[in-house]
């Protein structure tokens, strides 16, 4: 009897260690299941994505985590919750969380500037040309008015480190005053990772170590240094079908976390218990809560999106599917993108639900939705109809006369010259658009030629023609989740300095751009800059190697040497400064006249 006793003994043990070390993340229907993964697995084989991780928690439990293909396809290794990945901007969320708390221990405040804690740091304004007064709170909700990016050694072998950032930097203008408008900064939560640094006497990843992922349990999450050996576990890169060790990127604190889904998981449920877990408090209630409040209210070029402190914000629409009620509720989270790695996290207060999505290949950006899986898994779960609906009124704008429309706009398409006041059209990328007034009102549809002959009407996009202040904008509008940006802004022909005509004509990239390794689609020898004249107009082309680096758009001369252009896509607030001797400089790379 003794012996069957510790037999029985023996097996509950072992079951014990079973649920875990093995897979425990599996409390959901089969039905829920099923879904879910027929989901991510067609996908999957649709967009050549070779593998993923997901992870759904719901009342403060892990409820499903599991991967699909593979970490490493030629290792024939198998992506699972435990596979580490590059998680990209969602880094942004980490750095934000950490500001916070060096602002409850007494060591700053977010409404300082930060050039009184970084005393290196500057930017010129591009009123006077006088250093522009950047404050936390801006840098962190992206409306501080600092350029997107410093596109020389974003990614690198061995990148630049935040001091050359910074001085690069003192030598470019501000997009406009704080709180102008919201431009996605990379480089802006780059300077927050150096303030944590000196504010804490910790480098950045350290701090992160130390006051977060150790707290929180995350003990398979951190930073990899240059040069280190990728752990055992960690996703290969998958770019243009090819495995590789994607390169580091510079702005570390914007970007350069590496987590698994179930690490993830307990951060989501940090966020889902107001800076909570487990017994430990790692920030303040309230100065948490202020991570997830809606900073872009009172913006001069006014936007319908939502953004707190490292998270983006998205009402959604709740309906019961068996009582037919609704409930408006707030999806909040980040998403992250490099050139291999996809991921998302977020998350629904309300609901008490999380999700989080990875990916390793460049394919899988569209995989990586935390709020399409969110979708499911509370479908499937908790019969609820849940998708993006945004009920806050388009801002109250002016709409263009006729004759304010006409003229060439810098937008997110790329300059656009409007010669016709119901029509007008352009190239984008390979296709044409044309733009057509429907009837009498003032929206205009979109229509893309595609190979200049196939034509496809974009169903739910209407642009119009706005006035803000003493400025004619573009502005785009999705009239089934009432989402609108403003896409471009009127530039009109100015004088030309002599300077400037001089200084026409083509640039070839010289000086040493940072090097990437052969295989890593970011090599930029071979790139040129051109500036010429149309319309009146001066503009700025970028012609590269790297697709993504190719841009073109006005620009408006400050002085005879330094002219800013921006545009309202992913890369903006661009300073291009010309010298006597036949340099240009732009975003850190040096070039020189043929």
């Amino acid at each position: 009897m003794t012996r069957l006793k510790n037999i029985c003994f023996l097996l509950f043990i072992l079951a014990l260690q079973v649920t875990a070390t093995g897979q425990p993340y599996d409390q959901i229907s089969k039905y829920a299941k099923s879904r879910i993964d027929y989901h991510f697995k067609a996908i999957l084989k649709a967009s050549a994505v070779v593998g993923a991780s997901i992870a759904i928690v719901d009342n403060g439990q892990i409820v499903y985590a599991t991967g699909y293909g593979f970490a490493d396809r030629e290792r024939h290794l198998a992506a699972d919750e435990h596979t580490l990945y590059r998680v990209g901007s969602v880094t942004k969320s980490f750095t934000a969380l950490s500001v916070l708390q060096l602002q409850e221990a007494g060591q700053l405040h977010i409404n300082d500037r930060l050039g009184t804690h970084l005393t290196d740091f500057s930017i010129k304004s591009r009123e006077d040309g006088r250093p522009q007064p950047v404050y936390i709170k801006d840098v962190l909700s992206h409306t501080a008015g600092l350029p997107s990016d410093l596109l020389n050694g974003f990614f690198a072998t061995n990148p630049p480190d935040q001091a050359w950032a910074t001085a690069a930097l003192s030598h470019q203008y501000a997009i406009g005053p704080a709180q102008h408008l919201m431009a996605y900064s990379n480089i802006g939560y780059g300077l927050l990772g150096e303030l944590i640094a000196r504010k804490s006497g910790q480098s950045y990843a350290d701090y992160l170590q130390a006051h977060i992922f150790e707290p929180l349990g995350m003990g398979h999450t951190g930073i990899l240094p240059p040069g280190a050996p990728f752990p055992e576990g960690y996703a290969r890169a998958y770019i243009n079908d090819m495995a590789m060790n994607e390169p580091p990127l510079r702005d570390v604190a914007s970007s350069m976390v590496h987590s698994n889904a179930i690490d993830l998981a307990r951060y989501t449920m940090l966020h889902l218990n107001q800076g909570e877990l487990n017994g430990q408090q790692v920030l303040d209630r309230e100065l948490f809560q202020a991570m997830q409040q809606n900073q872009l209210g009172a913006l001069t070029i006014p936007t319908r999106r939502q953004y707190g402190y490292g998270l983006l914000l998205e009402p959604m629409m709740a309906k019961d599917a068996k009582r037919g009620d609704t409930t408006m509720v707030t999806y909040s989270g980040h998403s992250g993108n490099t050139y291999a790695y996809h991921a998302s996290f977020g998350y629904i207060p309300e609901l008490g639900i999380g999700a989080v999505v990875l990916t390793n290949t460049d394919k899988g950006q569209s995989l990586a939705n935390a709020t399409k899986l969110l979708e499911l898994y509370a479908e499937t779960e908790k019969q609820l109809d849940l998708h993006r609906y945004d009920t806050t009124p388009h801002p109250p704008l002016e709409l263009a006369t006729a004759e304010e429309r006409l003229g060439t706009y810098n937008s997110w398409f790329g300059p656009v010259k409007v010669k016709q006041p119901d029509k007008f059209k352009f190239k984008w990328r390979k296709y044409r658009v044309v733009m057509k007034r429907e009837g009498e009102g003032p929206a205009f549809t979109e229509t893309i030629l595609r190979y200049g002959i196939f034509p496809k009407k974009r169903k739910d996009r209407e642009y119009t023609f706005v006035r803000i202040g003493d400025e004619t904008y573009l502005r785009g509008v999705i009239p089934s989740s009432q989402a609108s940006a403003i896409l471009g802004k009127r530039v009109d022909p100015q004088p030309v300095s002599a300077t400037w005509e001089a200084a026409l004509g083509t640039y070839e990239l010289t000086g040493d751009p940072f090097p990437v390794p052969p295989e890593f689609p970011y090599r930029t020898q071979g790139t040129t800059a051109t500036l010429r004249l149309k319309d009146g107009v001066l503009l700025f082309t970028l012609v590269s190697p790297v697709e993504r680096l190719n841009t073109s758009f006005p620009l408006h001369p400050l002085n005879d040497q330094d002219a800013v252009g921006y545009t309202y896509a992913r890369s903006t607030g661009h300073t291009i400064s010309v010298f006597p001797d036949g340099k240009l400089l732009f975003s850190g790379f040096e070039f020189q006249r043929d």
